[in-house]
């Protein structure tokens, strides 16, 4: 039982690594556009959006006085996108540090996002298969909450980049409200076979 359970950490710890030295790191988003719409000349923003090299479009409503504070965000700027709770998102600017925007994903940005195509355990752990022919390993805390993810619901996927620089990926299923039971977020690593 321990050996076992050894071999299942130098797997999941070799995925890790392995993600780290030969990827270049996919699922990067980048802004494509932004569009502003100002009320009047000299007036606050009254609406926004974001577009990326992924496809999605996302809308930012900004109070007054957060009106001007994408002023400093760029075509090209790399953006992490982080779940608030079952409809809003945060955008989190990579290559510059500023403000980052509550937004909401415009409906047809939830077709672009690959399904799942399989959710089962293996020796690896559990593992998701996705329809863009990516599999991923759950990290193991959070296994029993990928348990519930069904067949044919959307991702998103987002490389998150912490302080010592490595990269994870959040998975967020898009289609699934957060419970006592299953959480939409989780945190996995690209399975190589």
């Amino acid at each position: 039982m321990i050996f076992r359970l050894f071999l299942f950490s130098i797997c999941l710890f070799s995925n890790w690594i392995y993600a780290d030295v030969q990827m270049d790191i996919p699922y990067k988003k980048k802004i494509i556009s932004i569009e502003l719409v100002p009320r009047s000349e000299n007036s606050h923003f009254i609406k926004g959006t974001i577009q990326l090299t992924d496809g999605s479009n996302w809308d930012w409503k900004p109070c007054i006085c957060c009106g001007k504070k994408l002023d400093s965000w760029q075509v090209g700027d790399e953006i992490q996108v982080k779940r608030i709770d079952k409809e809003k998102y945060q955008l989190i600017n990579s290559t510059r540090v500023s403000y980052s925007p509550t937004v909401t994903s415009l409906i047809d940005s939830y077709q672009i996002y690959p399904k799942i195509t399989a959710n089962e355990y293996t020796i690896y752990g559990r593992i998701l298969s996705l329809s863009d022919g990516s599999h991923w390993t759950v990290n193991l805390w959070n296994t029993p909450q990928a348990y519930f993810w069904k067949v044919g619901d959307p991702v998103l996927i987002t490389p998150y980049h912490d302080t010592s620089r490595e990269t994870y990926y959040i998975l967020d299923n898009v289609s699934l409200e957060k419970s006592l039971f299953s959480d939409n977020t989780i945190y996995a690593n690209p399975h190589f076979e």
